[in-house]
């Protein structure tokens, strides 16, 4: 029978791979693994903009006004605020032409303002309003003029390329810095910088070069913002304060009041462009900038790509392409922490460079691409996206960049919320309108993107399948079996199986030596008949009583001080447990026994959360979508109690993985990772309570350790958790790594080996000292809440790593958790 099921893989798989060759790339929406269907169609234009302002994962719809008639003139605009039941909140007129619509949260309080730009009589103004149309100030930013050419006017029309809110001169009050942009009236350019509410101009520093894509941060570490931004060379004749638009630059901007430039570099001549990307490239924390410069002339295209480092401005590596590059992104396309660069060559080839601006890949599309742009997941697989833009519509490229899904007729606009632990929607613009479009799995894909053969070879390869499933369930009774009898042939365990009336189903040979008794049959017997020794039975009995089944430990008091273990044994349709009996004596079979343990654990674990954690989360959603429906004036006061439903599903469903992750230890994927930037990395990602107060001490030496980032991010998390939980009036944690050198430590199999050191430290209860010598034990907690898993996970991971946990205490004073991790 197998070699007839061998035979059909051998016609088959051929089969597949003709028609996956016989294949072509497609246009076809229809024939990608995905497709987009419409979740809902707005009445909007590109007036329109849709944000969630009060952070609660729904949008409120932002929509502009101005007469049609009197375009950049004199008029009463206005912009208009509804909820995502298309219910007016607040409208906000302007004594002008509405522009630009920006948004911020200049207060810091997790919610977001508006800024409404809006222009009278070639003057420039913003207006700053709360996310319920409140006007918290409306000021002055900027004046220009047309520009005056023999051919006739051209109107002063300004942009702004940047707009920001930091805390620029200490006060402790965020200030607007405001990048502006003229084109072909030329100026005003430059940086602004306004107070806020009221709108008084701090500094300005005005320059002649068209300023583009910029990015704000501090990033030379000095305490002041920095601004870096990149120009274009569109020759339009303006030249101030040294800089003009006949070349391209790379200018830096100190936001110091007035504000400076204090780097500059000239990059091209007329006609010349620059791209400019932030990101860290090489892992040590601090943003780098990716700059593109290409030539648009009529001479030879070339374009060049450089990362600068920030703060001292020097070029690290750069790379030449005798071919125009049209556009940049950046995705971690294979989560190692480092984005990798894609750039787009004209007119449809996609080429992706490491981090050392080395040419990796390389992918031909059939429609000619003119954009690119990374989204975060936007299916829930963990992997970033990349949409590539084309003339009539755009591309959903997964993390290897094949097509995942396909919009022939529409614009990309953005990525918006769709609902609570929902994927987002896909907003576009169609025909002047606004639609959202939800990514959905395209069943008939095979089907569609094969043809006819497909449907016959799937039909083949599901009588494969079945047959090959009865084939892989024998083989797993056979293995099972095979298992017990391994199991059961030990020398080091004394084991016994009795069923859930306390009679024997099975023993091994070695039970009699540590029951210390000659053999004889036991099979059949009540366990009151099997063991002579009184509290031996009176402990199985109390085990077998017990509810629910959970395991319980004994010590026999023989010549061997034999310790006694009872398991349930719960399987899938039997109401009550089988029991295993293990008996054990020395190092060997305890550690036999722990991974026994942690297997069991596991298999509860996974069946009785698992399942019903999945089916609660999406009744609740379908709940959510029922109640907004029907009753959306009760909706707000819902959603609260929904959200801590969902987080302890999170909670629960996090709980879940983590434990079963501990399972593939074993297959650590590695990486040499600097400690201090992990720990800060992690730290960001660990919602801490608002009295709790964190402190991290990197360390004053490089830390180099490969570890699994996943896996230590576990590690810390319930280290941190164990911490809090000690904290229950709150405190301080603190998280500190340290260089420990030539240390003789349990896992270095007796070598003195140099140690990265990281410490988590609390000022909380304490841990008792009748606790301390159980605490890394599955199953033991000292809190009325905890798992007992946690410090044992932490334990497991550390000890996959070649490293060592050990931990200092004093009830009243805190706890101290140090792990020691072997550096590079």
């Amino acid at each position: 029978m197998k070699q007839n099921i061998f035979k059909a893989v051998g016609v088959l798989v051929p089969l597949l791979f003709l028609c996956a060759c016989s294949s072509s790339p497609s246009l076809d929406p229809e024939k990608q693994p995905y497709k987009f269907e419409e979740a809902g169609a707005y009445p909007f234009d590109a007036d329109t903009r849709l944000r969630d302002l009060d952070n609660d994962g729904r949008y409120e719809i932002i929509r502009r006004s101005n007469p049609p008639s009197l375009h950049w003139k004199t008029s009463i605009g206005s912009i208009q605020i509804r909820s995502q039941e298309d219910q007016v909140i607040e409208q906000v007129n302007f004594n002008g032409f509405v522009g630009d619509i920006r948004f911020v949260d200049y207060d810091s309080d997790g919610k977001l303002e508006i800024v409404v730009l809006f222009k009278r009589n070639d003057s420039l103004f913003a207006s700053l309003l709360d996310r319920n149309g409140r006007k918290l100030g409306s000021f002055f930013l900027a004046t220009g003029s047309p520009r005056l050419e023999p051919e006739g006017v051209i109107p002063w029309e300004p942009s702004l390329t940047g707009l920001y809110t930091a805390d620029v001169d200490h006060d402790g009050a965020a200030e607007l810095i405001t990048v502006i942009c003229t084109s072909l009236a030329r100026a005003p350019r430059g940086v602004l910088i306004h107070s806020l509410p009221e709108g008084r101009l701090l500094g300005q520093y005005l320059v002649g070069a068209a300023i583009q894509k910029n990015f704000l941060g501090d990033f030379d570490g000095d305490g002041e913002f920095e601004l870096v931004a990149g120009t274009g060379a569109f020759n339009n004749g303006a030249s101030v304060n040294g800089y003009d638009d006949a070349h391209s630059y790379l200018l830096v901007f100190k936001l110091t009041l007035p504000p400076q430039i204090i780097w500059s570099e000239e990059l091209g001549r007329e006609w010349s462009g620059v791209e400019l990307h932030a990101a860290d490239f090489d892992g040590n924390s601090r943003q780098e900038f990716l700059v593109l410069k290409r030539t648009e002339s009529s001479e030879r295209e070339t374009s060049w790509i450089e990362i600068m480092e920030s703060g001292t401005w020097r070029t690290s590596r750069q790379v030449e392409f005798n071919e125009p590059l049209r556009n940049l992104a950046l995705a971690d396309l294979n989560r190692d922490g480092i984005p990798e660069i894609l750039a787009l060559r004209h007119p449809n080839e996609i080429l992706v460079l490491d981090q050392q601006l080395a040419v990796r890949q390389r992918h031909r599309f059939v429609a000619p691409i003119f954009a690119l742009a990374a989204v975060p997941d936007a299916d829930g697989n963990g992997m970033p996206e990349i949409i590539a833009r084309f003339e009539t519509g755009f591309m959903l490229l997964d993390s290897d960049l094949k097509v995942k899904a396909l919009a022939l007729k529409d614009n990309f606009v953005s990525l918006m919320p769709s609902g609570i632990a929902a994927p987002p929607n896909f907003m576009v613009e169609r025909a002047g309108k606004l639609f959202a479009l939800q990514l959905v799995k395209n069943n008939f894909y095979l089907l569609n993107h094969y043809g006819p053969p497909a449907l016959w070879i799937m039909g083949s390869a599901l009588a494969l399948g079945l047959m090959l499933g009865f084939l892989a369930m024998r083989r797993r009774a056979l293995v099972t079996q095979s298992v017990e009898e391994i199991l059961f042939a030990s020398e080091t365990l004394g084991l016994a199986m009795i069923n859930s009336d306390g009679r024997l189903v099975r023993h091994n040979h070695s039970l009699f030596a540590f029951l210390e008794s000659p053999q004889h049959a036991l099979l059949g017997l009540h366990f009151t008949q099997t063991f002579t020794d009184q509290a031996l039975c009176d402990f199985i009995a109390r085990s077998l009583q017990s509810q629910p089944p959970l395991r319980h430990e004994f010590t026999l008091p023989t010549k061997q001080s034999v310790h006694v273990i009872i398991d349930p044994l719960i399987g899938a349709g039997r109401a009550r447990p089988h029991w295993l009996l293990q008996f054990y004596g020395n190092a060997e079979a305890r550690g036999f026994h722990q991974t026994q343990t942690w297997s069991l654990m596991a298999e509860r674990v996974a069946h009785d959360l698992k399942s019903p954690l999945t089916s609660i989360l999406l009744t609740l959603q379908r709940l959510q979508k029922e109640y907004r429906k029907h009753s959306p004036q009760h909706a707000q006061a819902y959603d609260e109690y929904a959200a801590n439903i969902m987080e302890r599903i999170e909670a629960s469903r996090r709980l879940t993985r983590n434990f079963l992750k501990l399972f593939d230890i074993e297959k650590l994927h590695l990486v040499e990772t600097d400690l201090n930037r992990f720990l800060q990395r992690a730290v960001n990602a660990i919602n801490l309570p608002p009295d709790i107060q964190c402190e991290l001490k990197p360390s004053a030496e490089p830390c180099s350790v490969p570890m699994d980032h996943e896996q230590m991010q576990v590690a810390l998390e319930n280290l941190v958790a164990n911490a809090i939980n000690a904290m229950p009036e709150g405190g301080k944690i603190t998280l500190a790594v340290s260089l420990a050198r030539n240390l003789h430590l349990p896992n270095a199999n007796g070598n003195a080996c140099d140690y990265a050191v990281l410490e988590v430290q609390d000022t909380g209860l304490g841990i008792p000292a009748s606790a301390r010598e159980h605490i890394f034990e599955p199953h033991f907690t000292t809190s009325e809440n905890g798992t007992g898993l946690g410090l044992a996970m932490v334990k497991k991971i550390v000890a996959a790593h070649n490293g060592h946990v050990e931990f200092e205490s004093e009830e009243g004073v805190g706890t101290v958790f140090s792990v020691y991790l072997p550096v590079v």
